[in-house]
């Protein structure tokens, strides 16, 4: 994924959010909400307010 693009230009749809926050949680070691990437729809944005 590259940080700029939206979640949504690579077809991440529900399923695909859960199963990212869950994986963004594991390695942050902290949780990561589904509704942060609808709240912000890139990596670059997310890890802007991290």
């Amino acid at each position: 994924m590259r940080d700029h693009e939206t979640f949504a230009r690579y077809d991440v749809d529900s399923l695909r959010a859960t199963t990212l926050a869950s994986k963004l949680s594991e390695a942050l070691g902290r949780s990561v909400p589904v509704a942060l990437l609808w709240a912000y729809p890139s990596l670059a944005a997310l890890s802007a307010v991290a």
